[in-house]
């Protein structure tokens, strides 16, 4: 089902987006996303990034010309985490995040202040949804590459590129790569 795009295959258009409609906040894009983030500054979008590298952070305003805020914390520090959403202000339209299973706490956090805005979250090759999983966020689910009899990891810049051409296209469901076959899928 869906349709095919490259290396990405969607379906379900539910919420197109554009950048003169408010702030997007990114959560732990500043690594292997952060060529999305500075494609999003490219484009317009105000953004506010939180991760726990300010480093990294700062790495990604080179050049955004008063677009971008940071936040630096560790989503785990749930505190830290919620006054790093504050700062994003109320003319929030979208948030795209990243976070790891361990982190469930800030995605519940999530999606009780958000839950009115497109949430798109990335997710890994093994991630299924569970019978209590927000069916109103977005996913995008990250997979592998295949080359011949043997497969591959991502990277970098193919996620970002994915996951960019994925939250643009307000997607409801997203696949980067490919996630089959299974016995495929790269062991390293």
């Amino acid at each position: 089902m869906g349709c095919q795009t490259g290396r990405i295959r969607s379906c379900m258009s539910a919420y197109p987006l554009h950048p003169e409609q408010g702030t997007v906040i990114c959560v732990g894009t500043s690594g292997m996303l952060a060529g999305c983030t500075r494609k999003l500054l490219d484009e317009g979008w105000r953004i506010h990034a939180i991760a726990r590298s300010q480093h990294k952070l700062d790495a990604l305003g080179a050049g955004s010309s008063g677009q971008l805020t940071t936040a630096s914390c560790d989503y785990h520090d749930l505190d830290a985490f919620e006054r790093a959403l504050d700062r994003a202000g109320t003319h929030v339209s979208a948030i795209l995040y990243w976070i790891h299973s361990s982190g469930q706490g800030a995605i519940d956090m999530i999606h009780r202040r958000y839950a009115s805005i497109d949430r798109c979250r990335v997710v890994a090759s093994s991630y299924e949804p569970t019978q209590d999983s927000d069916v109103s966020e977005r996913i995008v689910k990250l997979g592998f590459v295949i080359l011949g009899a043997r497969s591959r990891w991502l990277t970098h810049e193919e996620i970002s590129e994915g996951v960019h051409r994925a939250f643009i296209s307000g997607d409801a469901k997203a696949v980067v790569g490919v996630v089959e076959p299974l016995e495929l899928r790269p062991q390293s």
